[in-house]
């Protein structure tokens, strides 16, 4: 009902259009009702003649000037704790860092997204 955002985690900055990633990650069950899951996303431009696209298509910075391909990196951190049957809690933190193209080409502050979720099954 609630997908994460894009491909990429629930922060949901970058499409898939003209994209190379690298995404490790990192489960730990602590229990079988507790779980932590660390991961990391490296952001390239496949092609550097083409823009950066958002999770719809959409362009979001296209300047064909710049030669940089790295776009950034975004670590994050998911728990998750099944309290019962019914109930399920879900904390998330990420953090977008802004890589070289971002930087040369306008605006690269960076993000910070956290989330707490509830989920009740009835």
């Amino acid at each position: 009902m609630f997908p994460r955002g894009s491909y990429f985690g629930d922060i949901g900055i970058v499409g898939p259009a003209n994209l190379i990633d690298l995404h490790p990650s990192l489960d730990l069950h602590f229990t079988a009702d507790v779980t932590l899951t660390a991961d990391c996303v490296f952001f390239w431009r496949a092609s550097t003649d083409d823009a950066l696209y958002g999770p719809s298509g959409n362009i979001v910075r296209d300047d064909p000037t710049s030669e940089a391909r790295y776009i950034g990196t975004q670590p994050s951190l998911i728990a998750s704790w099944r309290v019962d049957r019914r109930l399920t809690l879900i904390a998330t933190a990420t953090h977008f860092a802004p890589g070289a193209f971002l930087r040369e080409t306008g605006p690269h502050e960076s993000i910070d997204f956290f989330r707490l979720e509830a989920i009740f099954r009835f």
